[in-house]
């Protein structure tokens, strides 16, 4: 169960002392910080500081910071403690998309009162704290900063912004975020726990815990998850009446505890702001995590996913090397080495945003033995001669138009992630799908696209039809192959080697004018394409009759011997097309490869082309 297994791992992080830093007790959470309002201690703005950190690329606007509790907040007026937009602490409006007078007067009106229910919220719970920092936020809201400076530049930058925190500087200079003083943060525990105990609370028994407890009626929103409202989303969300069951409403459905529901809540936003646990493909953000503290499984359990060492600067030498060496071994059908303990236990959940909701798209649990087992096998089925990308999510970019993430079919990304960690097919559409693509573009858009299409179709080939297949798809050039659709598309690869040879460079080759046809319905233009072959290679005779005697060599294998009987079928089935562009692709490489063995001298443009593909 998702949600048992998020409010383990938040139970297990709160009993780490080396995690007691980022886990926020009950009453407080995680939040996103961009700006720290610095205040004199009579409550005067001296001082606005940006909390961006980080240079270049992998700079950040804000901080995370555990501060007083966010809860689940609607579409009226409801003010947090200490940390909020512009809109509560300062009553500044956001007019960036306003479309004309009557909107902006409109936000106006709105973001006054939003400060004013701040202001009052702020005022009751401190107004019994005796502390320099409670004082301080009394005096800052008992005048409207707004007025008093509303031509400051700085304080409109930030009205667009995100979360802003109050800062005390002292006598002595110092600046202290007021949140972290032990005196405000006592009057804001007795203040929530006498909201809590005011709240109408329906008692029952919990579905993860069992235990007779207040249920929640709001499950917590996560925030920063792309595609969902700038507000959050929740896991778990009814908002309608077809919903409810036996009189009960919201999430009093899901009978979870208010204790489980902050403790579920908090572990998924933990996972989803650490971008060391976190991969989005499409629409879909898969999310990991693990039974036990395991940081070097950790490493090698992300590398799955990523198939690569863009991490590598981030680890020791040591780790790195562990990592590397245990996924060569992977690869070769060895269990895990010593070094890392195949019994611990990871959860892979992948949600996407729907406006105020997330919807689980793919939930898997396994341990780390099993899945590198898997994972194994899936790097053997994906082996494919010159491609060295073995990452899921690198490779299924090709089903999209363009090569984007965002263009990816939502059909795909999840039974793709499931036939790799679980060793099942992988769907039919991947198949159709990247064959259309390869109809499309001819995959020449990039000089990787060929080889990491054909890496995929044969991962497909190889799981879906493992028990009637009579020859196997090898990594490289498979003499033995003898089926239709792989001969076809080696003598297609040899048809157009002898063109480019024969005629250099050109303006458009046979593979963007014919390869869709011939890969679907090779005998309309099979026939055509073999009398112009001939030709080249009578070309071919004079000007470099090395060539001439490789390629005439491979052309008398294919047709001579193998294709004689039945040269060019009328249609090639799905299967048969993707064996088309496999055999396509390992005969350019092989011809590539063959013809340095060979030393003969290249035409640089057409040794160019073939290289790239």
């Amino acid at each position: 169960m998702i949600v048992k297994d998020l409010y383990d791992l938040y139970e297990r992080y709160a009993a780490d002392p080396q995690m007691q830093d980022k886990v926020p007790p009950k009453g407080m959470s995680r939040e996103k910080v961009e700006w720290e309002l610095v205040l004199s201690e009579s409550g005067a703005l001296v001082n606005v500081i940006p909390l961006s950190h980080g240079d270049g690329k992998g700079s950040n606007r804000y901080c995370v910071m555990t501060v007083p509790e966010h809860r689940t907040r609607t579409s009226g007026v409801s003010p947090f403690f200490l940390c909020d937009t512009a809109a509560y602490l300062l009553g500044m409006a956001d007019i960036s998309k306003a479309k004309d007078e009557s909107e902006v007067v409109k936000a106006q009106r709105k973001a006054q009162e939003r400060w004013e229910a701040s202001r009052d919220y702020h005022l009751s719970i401190l107004s019994s704290c005796d502390d320099v920092a409670a004082q301080a936020v009394m005096g800052f809201f008992s005048h409207n900063i707004l007025k008093e400076r509303e031509n400051d530049d700085l304080l409109r930058d930030i009205a667009e912004s995100g979360n802003l925190i109050f800062a005390l500087k002292d006598s002595d200079g110092n600046i202290v975020p007021i949140h972290e003083s032990k005196a405000i943060m006592a009057a804001w525990e007795s203040s929530h726990v006498s909201a809590l105990a005011d709240e109408p609370c329906i008692r029952g028994q919990c579905s993860v815990t069992g235990k007779v407890a207040p249920l929640a009626r709001l499950f917590p929103q996560v925030t920063g998850l792309a595609g969902a409202q700038s507000s959050g989303a929740s896991l778990i969300s009814f908002n309608c009446d077809s919903f409810n069951s036996y009189g009960r409403t919201q999430a009093y459905n899901a009978s979870v505890s208010q204790w489980v529901a902050f403790g579920a809540g908090t572990a998924l936003k933990m996972l989803l702001s650490d971008p060391e646990r976190k991969i989005r493909l499409g629409a879909t953000t898969f999310t990991f995590w693990s039974d036990r503290p395991s940081p070097d499984e950790d490493s090698l359990f992300i590398r799955f996913f990523g198939g690569g060492d863009k991490n590598d600067t981030a680890e020791d030498s040591a780790t790195v090397t562990r990592v590397r060496d245990a996924i060569k071994g992977i690869k070769s059908g060895h269990p895990l080495r010593a070094n890392f303990n195949p019994d611990v236990r990871y959860y892979v959940l992948g949600i996407s945003p729907n406006a105020a909701r997330l919807s689980v798209r793919f939930f898997e649990t396994s341990t780390l033995g099993e899945v590198a087992e898997r994972y194994g096998q899936y790097l053997r089925d994906i082996d494919m001669v010159d491609v060295s990308t073995t990452s899921i999510f690198q490779l299924i970019r090709q089903c999209a138009v363009q090569g984007k993430y965002e263009n990816l079919p939502s059909t795909l990304v999840n039974p793709c992630m499931r036939a790799m960690l679980t060793g099942s097919r992988f769907p039919q559409s991947l198949l159709s799908t990247l064959l259309s693509r390869m109809r499309a573009d001819h995959g020449s858009n990039n000089r990787w696209d060929m080889g990491q299409r054909a890496s995929l179709i044969k991962a497909c080939l190889v799981r879906n039809l493992q028990s009637t297949r009579e020859s196997e798809i090898d990594v490289a050039l498979n003499r033995d192959n003898n089926c239709v659709g792989y001969l076809l598309g080696r003598l297609f690869a040899v048809m157009e080697r002898a063109q480019s040879e024969a005629l250099g460079t050109t303006n458009a080759t046979i593979r963007d004018k014919y390869i869709g046809s011939a890969s679907v319905t090779p005998a309309r233009v099979m026939p055509t394409l073999m009398h112009g072959c001939q030709n080249h290679l009578s070309d071919l005779r004079k000007k470099k009759p090395g060539l001439n005697v490789i390629l005439e060599k491979e052309l008398d294998e294919i047709v001579g011997r193998k294709l004689s009987d039945n040269p060019y079928p009328g249609t090639l089935s799905m299967e048969d097309q993707g064996e088309f562009f496999i055999g396509y692709y390992q005969e350019r490489v092989d011809l590539w490869t063959s013809r340095k063995r060979d030393d003969v001298a290249p035409d640089e443009a057409a040794s160019n082309d073939l290289s790239e593909n």
